[in-house]
């Protein structure tokens, strides 16, 4: 409820924004376009800012590159401000100045856009930088000096090379619109969203620009609007996604580390096989499930032959070496679904899932013969075992008993052969 309220203010916070720009278009178109050209220039210089500062907790080449390209951009469109019908500030020019300004810095922005699209990895910050400057230093050295062809034409309105020019430039950004959407690389697919809306709202505009006979006539009220829009959307996205990105991460390294520290815990650090404090809990899960079900499991006690002599005689070392020895095969010769845990001591404990006991004991018998083919030791490796099945909580609580019993039975039988 607090996320759609929170939408619907934002909605009407910005439709009164729109509605209150357009009633001042109406009245004083000057003013107007002066306060939405500088909000627009305001935006893309504060994209240039986040990007820079964004560089330091985040290395994704998208959000620098468009810090970068909208530096230039706004620089452009500062030129492009000053320069409108009314303001004064470039005496003995026409309407023609401020049009020919806006043609540049759309060529220029929507020629970066192509480049960050099309070319994500292939160039580099600092050359996209050099190309933007380059390009509106240049273009606006050929406006001044008369070499930049004619876009407004006082009485006469827009000249086809500056209609022309905005019907390329949408076919180019709906081009970058499919492309945006097929995209697949990593540094780009955070912002597709932003950056396709940006685009489609950009293609509006420029089409808004292609109707108007007058300056500040209601067309170009419109791709204003359309542009500044475009700007925030873009700017928003980036604000967003550079700020959620690192936190996903710490937040994914928190929860790795979580899960690393669970899984340590339910381990023996020795064998790295479960731990005696997770066997409990996990049977107690297992016979429930069991018990619904109407299936049986097995359980095998299984104690480690002659482990105390082996560690008078060769060193508790060897014994460990043992220890993790019998571990290792029992997971190499076991099914994935049988569950494997150290009991205690040179006392291991496997339960093998919807089994019953003879299926268990061929598979107990295949690990024996394993580990008397063993030629990591120079002595020899055995381990006696006993298996009980069950099939709900209250026979998994007395099993381990009839088990360990069995167990001794036949260590007792082997210590009289």
């Amino acid at each position: 409820m607090a996320w759609k309220a929170r939408k619907t203010f934002l909605a009407g916070f910005w439709g009164l924004v729109l509605f209150l720009l357009y009633s001042l278009s109406r009245r004083n178109y000057l003013l107007f376009h002066s306060i939405i050209e500088f909000l627009a220039i305001l935006t893309g210089f504060t994209m240039f800012l986040f990007a820079m500062t964004a560089s330091s907790v985040s290395r994704n080449t998208v959000v620098q590159k468009l810090g970068w390209l909208y530096l230039g951009v706004a620089s452009i469109d500062t030129l492009h401000t000053l320069s409108y019908k009314g303001m004064g500030v470039f005496p003995g020019y026409t309407a023609n100045l401020p049009t020919q300004f806006w043609i540049l810095g759309r060529l220029v922005e929507f020629g970066g856009l192509a480049v960050i699209v099309l070319w994500p990895r292939h160039v580099s910050i600092g050359a996209l930088a050099l190309m933007v400057f380059s390009a509106a230093i240049a273009g606006s050295s050929t406006i001044f000096l008369g070499y930049f062809p004619d876009c407004f034409l006082e009485g006469k309105g827009l000249t086809l090379f500056k209609v022309v020019s905005e019907y390329v430039m949408i076919a180019l950004l709906f081009t970058l619109l499919i492309q945006v959407q097929r995209d697949r690389d990593e540094d780009m697919l955070p912002f597709r969203k932003p950056i396709s809306w940006a685009l489609v709202l950009s293609a509006l505009a420029e089409f808004s620009f292609t109707l108007y006979t007058d300056v500040y006539g209601f067309f170009n009220m419109l791709g204003h609007l359309f542009r500044f829009i475009s700007y925030f959307v873009l700017l928003e996205g980036i604000v967003v996604e550079s700020i959620r990105k690192p936190f996903d991460a710490l937040l994914f390294e928190v929860q790795q580390e979580k899960n690393q520290l669970e899984e340590i815990a339910k381990r023996d650090a020795l064998t790295g096989v479960f731990n005696r404090h997770f066997f409990n809990e996990w049977i107690k899960e297992h016979a429930q499930g069991l018990s619904s079900l109407g299936l049986t499991s097995t359980l095998v006690f299984l104690d480690v032959d002659n482990l105390k002599v082996i560690n008078d005689t060769y060193g508790h070392l060897t014994g460990d070496q043992v220890l993790s020895f019998v571990a290792r095969i029992l997971r190499e010769n076991l099914r994935k679904d049988v569950l494997i845990a150290r009991y205690g001591g040179d006392e291991f404990v496997v339960v093998f899932p919807k089994t019953r006991a003879s299926e268990a004991c061929i598979a107990m018998e295949r690990v024996q013969c394993s580990m008397a083919n063993q030629s990591e030791f120079s002595f020899p490796i055995s381990f006696s075992f006993g298996v009980s099945e069950f099939r709900n909580l209250d026979e998994a609580e007395k099993i381990l008993l009839q088990a360990d019993q069995e167990m001794y039975a036949m260590k007792k039988a082997r210590l009289r052969m």
